[in-house]
Formats: C-alpha cells, sequence, structure tokens
C-alpha cells in the first residue's frame, strides 16, 4: 500500500468517518484499492463513474463457496459443530445456480455451469471435511469500517472469518495457487490486520488464506487442493 498516492482517493473522499456508516456506497474497500493499484481507469469507470459490468463466472463461483462456508460457520459460533455435509452443498447449489445466470463465462477457458456446479460441491465436500472440522469461528463476515491516518476516506469491508484463536481468515477460490511474494503484497489482510487492531486494541494471533484450487488437465482430469496459506 505505500505506493498507492492517497491523495487520489481524498479527492473524492467523506468529510467524516462517521459518514461512512451513512454513505457506505462512498467508502473504500479493499477491492477498489486493489482495482486502483492494477489500472487507474478500471478504478475510474467502476468506482468513480460507476460502470458495472455482469461478473465473471469465476468471481460468481468464489461468491458461491464463500456462501456455502458462511452458512457453516455462522451457525457455527453457537453450536460449535459442523452442519451436515448437504445442508452446505445445498448452500453453494442454490447460490450458483443463481449467480451463473447472470455470469459471464470465458469460452477459451471451457467454462461450464454444470461442470463448475460439480467443481464447486466438490470443493466445499473438501473443505468440509479437512479444514472447517479444525476452526471454532468467533465471527463470520465481520464488518468493519476503518479510519486510515492519512486517508479521509473510510475503508469499509468485512472480514471472512476470525477463530477463536484470534487467527484472521480470507478464503479464496483459483486455479492456482500464489507464490510467496504474491501473498506478501497483498493489501487485503493488511487491511484486515488494521480493523481487527482498532476494534480489539490488539494484533491478531495470525493471518492467513485459504485458497481452495480447482485444477485441471487432460490426463489427471480434475481435481480440488485445499492449501491453508500464513502470511506474516
Amino acid at each position: 500500500m505505500s505506493d498507492i498516492d492517497l491523495g487520489s482517493f481524498n479527492e473524492i473522499g467523506l468529510d467524516s468517518f462517521e459518514e461512512a456508516e451513512k454513505q457506505p456506497e462512498k467508502a473504500l474497500s479493499h477491492s477498489a484499492i486493489g482495482a486502483y493499484v492494477r489500472c487507474g481507469m478500471v478504478y475510474y469507470w467502476r468506482y468513480i463513474k460507476g460502470v458495472k459490468s455482469p461478473p465473471a463466472s469465476a468471481m460468481s463461483f468464489g461468491t458461491s463457496v464463500h456462501a456455502a462456508l458462511e452458512t457453516n460457520y455462522e451457525q457455527k459460533i453457537h453450536s460449535f459443530k459442523d452442519l451436515p455435509l448437504d445442508v452446505v452443498t445445498d448452500s453453494f447449489r442454490d447460490s450458483w445456480k443463481e449467480a451463473a445466470k447472470v455470469s459471464i463465462f470465458d469460452p477459451e477457458k471451457e467454462e461450464n455451469p454444470n461442470e463448475m456446479l460439480d467443481e464447486g460441491i466438490a470443493m466445499v465436500e473438501k473443505y468440509q471435511a479437512e479444514v472447517a472440522p479444525k476452526i471454532q469461528p468467533a465471527a463470520v463476515e465481520s464488518r468493519f469500517i476503518l479510519n486510515v491516518p492519512g486517508l479521509r476516506r473510510a475503508v469499509m469491508g468485512y472480514i471472512d472469518l476470525i477463530d477463536t484463536n484470534d487467527v484472521v481468515s480470507d478464503h479464496k477460490t483459483s486455479r492456482k495457487v500464489p507464490d510467496s511474494l504474491t501473498l506478501q503484497k497483498s493489501h487485503q489482510l493488511t487491511i484486515y490486520k488494521m480493523a481487527f487492531r482498532q476494534k480489539h486494541g490488539r494484533d491478531p494471533r495470525g493471518l492467513r488464506y485459504d485458497y481452495l484450487v480447482r485444477k485441471s488437465s487432460k490426463k489427471t482430469g480434475k481435481w480440488i487442493e485445499i492449501h491453508p496459506m500464513p502470511v506474516s
């Protein structure tokens, strides 16, 4: 984040931190910051002019996986038990069927909504078997409004998961595992760490991405991998 010109954000910022509550559409998000870093024009048209395009299928897929994991973890805060697997996979199925109707599929990647449905179910099943039983959530989709020194616009967002060990996790779906340098350069968990500190008065004990990876090859077919990736 050190390379971002904060003045560019401040020009169209909110007059006070409190206004973020009243006008959340004017607050920044990590997605907006990421768009600005990648391409100023993308940020301009999407977040200043408000030009929206239909979501790519990969983005909708990730959102649907998030919805399924959230369904399980939200109730687990109080029940201390994971939901039956079919309930969690049904959550993904319902979310994906609706999302696929308005998503753009890339013909070059030979994306197919029915195949992605099967992949998503397999992904959720693997996550529920290997990761979910080890986690006791304390907060799910925890909303924050972060006041960053030097930045007049508040940063607003949602932390996927905070467990009872004060580990902050973000779930990602991807076709490949990112390298460690890419993870270290990511601003998202830095923002989440600052938000956690602002709310609790201490740093989280850990930061990590859970990468749910769907791979394919002509020789081996398709398979799913789960990669918990701590970030220092």
